[in-house]
């Protein structure tokens, strides 16, 4: 057979262009969770900054969301030794009790307005 010529020699076999391919396939998926985990990450400190400002609605639905990255796209779930989901899980946890907690305030603060302005009828009715 002749020898090969130079664009040949240049050219890896159809082995070797799949295997690269299957290299590439995995640096790829590598690369999306290593971005997803980093999205995560940043909606949990979206979580942090709406707590620390008293929104703990948008805290839950940002911690919320930092859950469905980890579990959809990175694969990663609580209970499996990974500290990131298991701190997510525990400030959604945390979140449901401070919403719960807000609307008992928010429903004892109605009624104390309530009774004030009752009160506040009754004494002008007196007077």
């Amino acid at each position: 057979p002749p020898p090969p010529s130079s664009s040949d020699a240049d050219r890896p076999d159809d082995g070797d262009e799949e295997e690269l391919t299957k290299s590439q396939e995995m640096q790829f998926e590598l690369s999306l969770l290593q971005v997803a985990s980093r999205v995560a990450d940043i909606h949990n400190n979206m979580g942090v900054v709406h707590e620390m400002n008293r929104h703990y609605r948008k805290a839950r639905d940002s911690y919320v969301d930092a859950l469905e990255v980890y579990h959809n796209t990175c694969r990663r779930f609580e209970e499996e030794g990974d500290v990131d989901v298991d701190r997510t899980k525990r400030n959604v946890e945390r979140m449901d009790s401070a919403c719960a907690s807000e609307e008992e305030r928010r429903a004892l603060h109605d009624e104390a307005g309530r009774v004030a302005g009752r009160v506040e009828e009754e004494e002008e009715g007196e007077g």
